[in-house]
């Protein structure tokens, strides 16, 4: 989301039907390829015998069952990755890069909108020589609070 704000923004303010329809199946394949991608890593180390196995599920070879809790304390079988570091290195260093690319693209949006508002500004206080707002900014900020929230 946060890139198709940039992609839109950086250019100016021209979005065309055909250019969201071209856009789709990409932003599709990258939606579901990368999940895919990093479970079939995972999938692959666990049938190999590596040493780092995330040990997905309950049956892969050299794994045993994960068992998650309730708060009766019976067990319940969970299909996630047992390893502390492989769910780091599966799950979680995947969210960190998401998040540090997002707020790099957001951040980049927020650049595009305050450049082209300024210019907007200053020729629209030429012609009407509009007052100052008493809090600069004020309804930039709320714009860029909503912008935050959409792209997560």
């Amino acid at each position: 989301m946060a890139f198709d704000l940039w992609k839109t923004f950086h250019k100016g303010f021209s979005i065309y039907v055909c250019e969201i329809r071209e856009r789709l199946p990409y932003y599709a394949l990258y939606a579901w390829g990368m999940p895919v991608l990093i479970v079939l890593i995972g999938i692959v180390l666990d049938a190999k015998n590596a040493s780092l196995k995330p040990c997905y599920g309950r049956y892969f070879r050299g794994c045993y069952d994960v068992c998650f809790h309730t708060n009766n304390d019976a067990p319940l079988q969970g299909c996630w990755i047992e390893s502390a570091l492989m769910r780091f290195l599966l799950f979680g260093v995947p969210v960190a890069i998401i998040l540090v690319v997002n707020f790099i693209f957001y951040a980049l949006t927020v650049r595009s909108i305050r450049r082209g508002l300024k210019s907007v500004r200053v020729q629209v206080e030429r012609k009407f020589q509009r007052k100052k707002q008493v809090v600069p900014g004020e309804h930039d900020v709320k714009i860029y609070m909503r912008m935050a929230v959409l792209a997560g």
